[in-house]
């Protein structure tokens, strides 16, 4: 599986010199706990990295005076990295787990921002994939909608074996 096939392609952008009070404006506006901070090159959206609400809170907001000052420019991360779109996601999985990143950028080939990758993004087609499977060991066809948060089936009363849900009545 690729890194473009998991990531989440709609995603909030702001410029280095947004003011962190803007920022945190933008996140409210669209409903996000993140925007990719990006730099326009040659017509190209390049992603310089990501600025999370955690990042306001810890970094500006704790040091109150500068508030007004706080650009996001200032809270990136000194390297940014970032994945790219054909990447494999097992390894960029690795690459972030080592690095202690819950998101990243991700890329095309040449460096322009198409989308971001997020631990709960990747947990969404694992659920998909995991669902789809079981639907098709029990012998049902397979799912042909996209899947939508909160919409796995809830298993039917337990069975016999105490703990176990039979799933097969559940679809």
């Amino acid at each position: 599986m690729r890194v473009c096939e998991c990531s989440n392609r709609m995603v909030v952008v702001c410029a280095p010199e947004t003011s962190a009070r803007d920022a945190a404006r933008l996140m409210r506006k669209h409903d996000v706990g993140v925007l990719a901070v990006v730099e326009q090159v040659k017509g190209l959206r390049r992603p310089l990295g990501l600025v999370t609400e955690r990042d306001l809170v810890r970094q500006v907001m704790a040091a109150a005076p500068a508030l007004e000052q706080a650009t996001v420019g200032e809270l990136l991360p000194e390297c940014g990295t970032t994945a790219h779109a054909n990447d494999g996601l097992w390894e960029t999985l690795e690459r972030m787990q080592a690095l202690g990143l819950r998101r990243l950028p991700v890329v095309d080939s040449v460096g322009a921002l198409q989308g971001v990758l997020t631990i709960d993004d990747v947990l969404q087609v694992l659920a998909q994939t995991q669902f789809s499977t079981m639907r098709l060991l029990c012998g049902q066809a397979p799912v042909d909608r996209a899947y939508i948060p909160g919409t796995l089936p809830q298993p039917a009363a337990a069975s016999s074996d105490a703990g176990v849900a039979d799933w097969r009545r559940a679809a």
